[in-house]
């Protein structure tokens, strides 16, 4: 899991640079979405909301 404060934007950096992106999505504590490195190794990118927590 990496945390980031605007998964947003990172999933649209990413998916500009080719990156298959699943998500994000709202969930009761923030937003999440998922990718899978090169190796297969699944990936977090994580928002948390301000009144949320992991």
């Amino acid at each position: 899991m990496f945390v980031t404060t605007d998964v947003d934007a990172d999933c649209e950096r990413l998916k500009a640079a080719g990156v298959e992106v699943d998500g994000p999505e709202q969930l009761p504590w923030g937003r999440m979405a998922g990718l899978t490195d090169p190796d297969g190794n699944g990936l977090m990118l994580i928002t948390e909301s301000e009144t949320g927590s992991f």
